[in-house]
């Protein structure tokens, strides 16, 4: 293997890599979107029990 061909590789690799953390940033972030969302609706959930028990 030629040097040409070793810096393609190693390119490839960082891009890869590059993606890799990326995709993994995105999927964090929609994780915590849903935690989020879940939480808020749990609470607003609770919110209208706790209101219908009182009407």
């Amino acid at each position: 293997m030629n040097s040409a061909e070793i810096d393609l590789l190693n390119a490839r690799n960082k891009i890869q890599i590059c993606i890799g953390d990326e995709i993994s940033k995105k999927i964090a972030n929609k994780e915590r979107q849903l935690a989020a969302k879940l939480k808020y609706e749990e609470e607003h959930r609770y919110e209208q029990k706790k209101t219908r028990g009182k009407a």
